[in-house]
């Protein structure tokens, strides 16, 4: 599966569990298609849409501004990055870069 395509189907994800809430542009779902996994992106919107239901949207409206909606997702995906170790790209550990002398 492409990038686009990766990013596409996040895009379609948020549609569907935060329809009352606009996602963002299509090259932020292609940012965090390019660094974390499928897996991750999955979680963090289910995450979202548990944190942004309308029922506790009502509560307080301006919490679920689009813009902070947006920066709650990227910081959960930034700690689930960080709990599993490292996201799509994640670098190589040092242990695995290790070079075999012949």
């Amino acid at each position: 599966m492409t990038l686009i395509d990766r990013a596409s189907k996040a895009q379609q994800l948020w549609v569907a569990l935060l329809p009352h809430i606009p996602g963002p542009e299509q090259s932020q779902f292609v940012i965090w298609a390019n660094r974390f996994t499928d897996p991750q992106i999955e979680q963090a919107l289910i995450r979202t849409q548990r944190r942004f239901a309308p029922e506790r949207i009502h509560a307080n409206p301006q919490e679920a501004f689009p813009a902070a909606v947006h920066r709650y997702v990227t910081g959960l995906l930034l700690n689930l990055e960080k709990e599993q170790g490292g996201g799509h790209h994640a670098p190589p550990s040092p242990q695995h870069d290790r070079r075999v002398s012949a």
